[in-house]
């Protein structure tokens, strides 16, 4: 199975593609995320697709549309995952996720690809152990269920941040079914 994980953003758009590899049975197994995934999933690619602030938000929608259809035609997921959108951030914050929501929802659909929502916390307390994990302990996970050091993003800190959001959302899927 493949899976895109989409961290939504207008600015910033983070997508992770992982592929799992087998599944037998219940993929967490006593709490423990690594060893429960670590050989059974694999990385096919990851990044983060940037608008630029100055653009109006039509072209800056276009452009995460376009960018979405590429990563779907190119990798080809059997389902794409996405945060949910967390009602508490600022009204400015959370119209431009939600714009960004809906055109996934929307290029999803289009290309016939199903999508289900998981919320900041359930993806932090899969993946790293507790709902209010911080960045740098959902990144170390990672890092470590693909038995990568380095992951690397061009040097750019957030577009890795976004990228690795991504991947946590698409590792939450894994072990929520």
């Amino acid at each position: 199975m493949i899976i895109l994980g989409i961290d939504p953003g207008t600015a910033r758009m983070g997508w992770g593609v992982i592929k799992l590899k087998e599944q037998k049975g219940p993929m967490l197994k006593n709490g423990d995320v690594i060893k429960s995934l670590k050989g059974k999933v694999g990385l096919l690619g990851y990044g983060s697709v940037t608008t630029e602030k100055e653009d109006i938000v039509g072209k800056r929608l276009s452009i995460l549309r376009k960018e979405l259809r590429r990563l779907v035609q190119s990798h080809k997921p059997d389902i794409m995952i996405v945060e949910r959108l967390f009602f508490g951030m600022n009204a400015k914050t959370a119209i431009a996720v939600g714009q960004a929501t809906g055109i996934i929802h929307l290029t999803a659909s289009e290309l016939r690809v199903p999508v289900i929502e998981y919320t900041g916390l359930q993806v932090k307390f899969l993946v790293a152990g507790h709902g209010r994990a911080d960045k740098k302990v959902v990144q170390t996970t990672i890092r470590r269920i693909f038995g990568v050091d380095n992951l690397s993003f061009k040097g750019k800190a957030k577009g890795w941040d976004d990228a690795s959001d991504a991947l946590a959302i698409a590792l939450c899927h894994i072990l929520k079914v």
